[in-house]
């Protein structure tokens, strides 16, 4: 009866740690969003509330307040800033960042930049972005 007592306990051992690991993952990813977010936050040159669209992302609305941004991009949450006339966001899922966007205004309602899949963004793994403001 003992070994299968220490038996159970193992198997719960072994599934818990990988749970454990995947905490750490999320913190540390949260930690890098949060400073790399925090690094940009500046003094906003431009209001980027309102309806855009791209085409790799689809339809996407922002809501500005101050120098900080929520919304969405295409399907997915933002949240994110804006110093001068660039927009700095993190594109979530599920609490987790997948991708960070640095987007500068090039003219009234058009945004263009780059998104990358690090956390904090990188210019070694970029893809181009356009945003063109639409109205709903």
């Amino acid at each position: 009866m003992k070994t299968l007592g220490r038996l159970a306990l193992s198997v719960l051992v072994a599934l818990a740690l990988p749970a454990c690991k995947t905490a750490e993952k999320y913190a540390k990813n949260n930690a890098a969003t949060a400073q790399w977010l925090n690094a940009n936050a500046g003094v906003a040159s431009i209001d980027v509330s309102g309806y855009w669209k791209s085409d790799d992302w689809g339809l996407s609305y922002f809501s500005q307040k101050g120098n900080r941004v929520t919304g969405h991009l295409g399907k997915y949450p933002v949240g994110g800033v804006v110093r001068g006339h660039t927009l700095y966001l993190a594109v979530t899922e599920e609490n987790w960042t997948y991708y960070t966007v640095v987007a500068a205004q090039v003219q009234r309602g058009v945004l263009e930049g780059f998104y990358s899949d690090e956390v904090p963004f990188s210019a070694k793994d970029q893809s181009p972005i356009t945003l063109l403001r639409t109205s709903m």
